[in-house]
């Protein structure tokens, strides 16, 4: 029964079934769009943040080669190394000129002056709250410590830009890093000769206020930099390389690295990059799938219950259907007792021979298994119509005049306009109802067109009718009535072979010739159950 609920409602559950494949494909092409489009949102500003961005670093870095060349190209300066950086007079000019500048330019961390054996003979530390101090002469380092800064003697343009240094004065990197860069130029005299190195260090700190948020630099050795929250910087050594000139990193599901190198001067590069953390977008997503999902689970939630209600009311009116037919079926076999037995086994052989006849090409398509199972079922109503015939010709043991016979005769029509008029007002069209209408009305009809009650001719009878029809013949031949004897099996079969084309469909005599066996089988366990008292199933 539950078979046959779900096969009538097939196609409503069908087009659940294809609104919950539309939705999840919906939904997974939707958040995935929605993801690829905000994803690609964000990587592009973040491109147009490391421009920014190299235009930064740029712009800070020729920004301090100009203060670095200003310095240089001062007459006090010049003076200075004319006199190897012996004259007090232009030490003192120099020290006022340098300390205003280092007042006025935030950014310089350290200027200083080495003679040509990189000994200091000027310096100037910006102090932590911002002001500049000039180093007592008896402080300075006289040790030869810094020889790369002689890599700008050998420059054609005799500057030079140091790689970032963390806290080397102290020889230790902390997390709170002082990262520094060194710009440095050669000192002439009036003469052109090389007396010794400018060198202005600029706080790298402060470049990073001026950066878009979340971006950081690498150093040479992998160390990355980066400003924390309350402006302190940063440095950490991560688990990978930036090494190509641009590009970007997938470092999670969750997390992009885009990065950049900046050409300054003299050969330097600096790489920039740019976190790009999307957790909130992939969070938002999941967040929009989970909620998608739910309300599909309580719409499937839903019509789950509602399609158990229809299922109920179908089983419901399944059972009703069943039992008003067993009534009819009952009611048809009290009139006449000898029926009984006769409706049980016709509808076992009309039903084997669907069976048979579904195994052709012609009819694979045509029968199919509730086909089967309602001619099963239906089959036991085909007189059903016998309940308007009087009990004198209906019960009568000899033979039929003529008149009774056109009376009975009038069967199929009872039937067929009884089960008729219970469609047309109730509005049934159920295959099961029609079919059983059809073999009522029909099953006495012949495939040359000679039966009644209409004369209908060939596959203008209904399948279940030509179907019937023969079973119905077969049961009626082998069956002993008082006023005929019975045939045996192999005299059947010749009747009904003769009859191919005439009586009976030549496709349904095929199918009945390749399991005849099987209704002589049938019958035979039929007669025994009866003999036992059992009975027939």
């Amino acid at each position: 029964m539950i078979k046959n609920i779900l096969r009538q409602n097939k196609v409503f559950f069908a087009i659940v079934l294809l609104i919950a494949i539309f939705f999840s494909v919906v939904l997974y092409l939707g958040v995935s769009r929605i993801y690829d489009r905000e994803s690609r949102w964000r990587h592009e500003t973040a491109s147009l943040e490391l421009d920014v961005g190299k235009i930064i670093v740029q712009s800070f870095f020729a920004n301090f080669k100009h203060h670095l060349f200003f310095i240089r190209d001062m007459t006090s300066v010049r003076n200075f190394a004319n006199s190897d950086f012996k004259s007090e007079r232009y030490q003192t000019e120099v020290q006022g000129l340098i300390h205003n500048f280092s007042r006025a330019s935030e950014e310089i961390y350290q200027i200083r002056i080495l003679d040509a054996d990189s000994r200091e003979v000027f310096r100037i530390d910006t102090k932590p709250d911002g002001k500049p101090l000039t180093v007592a002469p008896e402080n300075l380092n006289n040790e030869e410590r810094k020889n790369f800064f002689q890599e700008a003697i050998y420059r054609k343009d005799h500057i030079y830009i140091s790689l970032i240094d963390l806290n080397v004065d102290h020889g230790t990197v902390e997390d709170s890093a002082s990262a520094v860069i060194r710009i440095v130029s050669s000192l002439f005299d009036n003469n052109g000769k090389q007396r010794g190195l400018l060198i202005v260090t600029v706080d790298v700190s402060k470049l990073f206020q001026i950066l878009p948020k979340n971006m950081f630099v690498q150093t040479k050795s992998g160390m990355v930099l980066s400003l924390r929250a309350d402006g302190s910087l940063t440095a950490k050594t991560q688990g990978y390389h930036l090494d190509t000139q641009e590009g970007k990193l997938v470092v999670s599901d969750t997390e992009t690295i885009h990065y950049s190198t900046v050409n300054l001067f003299s050969g330097r590069q600096l790489v920039i990059g740019l976190y790009h953390h999307h957790i909130g977008l992939k969070t938002a997503l999941q967040r929009l799938i989970w909620l998608s999902a739910m309300l599909f689970i309580i719409f499937i939630g839903l019509v789950i219950v509602l399609s158990n209600i229809d299922i109920r009311r179908l089983n419901e009116r399944n059972r009703a259907q069943m039992a008003i037919v067993t009534s009819l079926v009952e009611l048809t076999d009290s009139r006449d007792p000898q029926t009984g037995a006769h409706l049980l086994r016709t509808k076992t052989f009309a039903m084997q021979l669907a069976k048979q006849l579904k195994k052709s090409n012609k009819y694979a398509n045509i029968i199919s298994k509730e086909f089967i199972e309602n001619i099963y079922e239906t089959a036991p109503l085909h007189d059903i119509g016998k309940v308007g015939i009087q009990d004198s010709i209906l019960l009568k043991a000899g033979k039929l005049d003529y008149e009774e016979i056109q009376e009975m005769r009038q069967h199929p029509l009872i039937g067929g306009k009884v089960l008729q008029d219970i469609i047309d007002q109730y509005g049934i069209h159920q295959p099961f109802i029609i079919m059983a209408k059809n073999i009522a009305a029909f099953h006495h009809e012949r495939f040359d067109g000679t039966g009644y009650p209409e004369g209908l001719k060939g596959e203008n009878i209904p399948l279940e009718a030509r179907i019937f029809a023969l079973a119905d013949v077969y049961d009626a031949l082998r069956s002993e009535r008082p006023y005929k004897q019975s045939l045996s099996h192999i005299e059947v079969i010749n009747k009904i072979k003769s009859e191919s084309g005439k009586h009976f469909d030549p496709d349904i005599v095929n199918a009945f010739l390749t399991i005849e066996k099987m209704f002589s089988k049938l019958l035979y366990n039929d007669y025994k159950n009866t003999q036992n008292g059992l009975s027939w199933i």
